[in-house]
């Protein structure tokens, strides 16, 4: 039976338990995670760390998101937070060629060769990966 240990921090300011954190050991490995109290429970850390893992990336606009089939090829920029370096911008799940601007900006080429509907999303070099928005070609 793995052994579980708690610890509890009390704010002293609204006189309430804060924060619990859980480690369950098990033959010889250890898991992290932070609980808040009555709320939902956070990622789990790294075993051996204090630093949990950064956050997704997250997609807030591409521009542009439509073009004409007939239309050339188009530089879409994605913009949002948390891009990294290793970043790459997503196409339906298949990663396109990416230039890394910042941590709010990427770029790829597209083109729009027919009528319908892409899925751009940004995944990050640890593969946590953004929510979907859709390129439209008519």
């Amino acid at each position: 039976m793995p052994e579980q240990t708690n610890i509890t921090d009390f704010d002293p300011v609204s006189g309430r338990t804060t924060t619990t954190l859980v480690s369950d050991h098990d033959r010889g490995t250890m898991d992290w995670a932070e609980r808040q109290v009555g709320g939902k429970e956070n990622i789990p850390m790294t075993p051996g760390s204090s630093t949990p893992p950064a956050s997704p990336p997250t997609l807030a606009s591409i521009t542009p998101n439509t073009a004409a089939a007939a239309d050339p090829a188009v530089t879409v920029t994605a913009t949002g937070t948390g891009f990294t370096s290793g970043s790459v911008i997503r196409i339906n799940g298949v990663d396109a060629p990416t230039s890394y601007i910042s941590a709010t900006s990427l770029t790829t080429p597209y083109d729009p060769t027919a009528a319908g509907s892409a899925g751009f999303t940004v995944k990050n070099a640890d593969g946590q990966e953004s929510g979907s928005l859709a390129f439209t070609t008519t």
